[in-house]
């Protein structure tokens, strides 16, 4: 996994990452469905941080390396 996802941009819906989910093991409850819309990106160093307003009214930050685009997570390696 690279330190960065430059494929996302503010205003993309997103997930989180199937790796992410796996590595932590969340494979029920809501997260794995857990959709949310990108408000801000911040650049630490080799990092990119997102600012998501999650569907359920939570806020938070997250690594961009830890979400996948909404459209794009049946494309995800299983």
């Amino acid at each position: 996994m690279t330190k960065r996802n430059p494929d996302l941009k503010i205003g993309d819906d997103v997930m989180y990452a199937r790796e992410w989910l796996q590595n932590t093991g969340q494979f029920s409850g809501a997260v794995p469905f857990r959709c949310g819309k990108i408000k801000a990106l911040q650049y630490l160093g080799d990092r990119i941080l997102a600012y998501v307003h999650w569907d359920d009214g939570v806020t938070g930050n997250v690594l961009t390396v830890n979400l996948v685009r909404r459209d794009r997570r049946h494309l995800e390696p299983v």
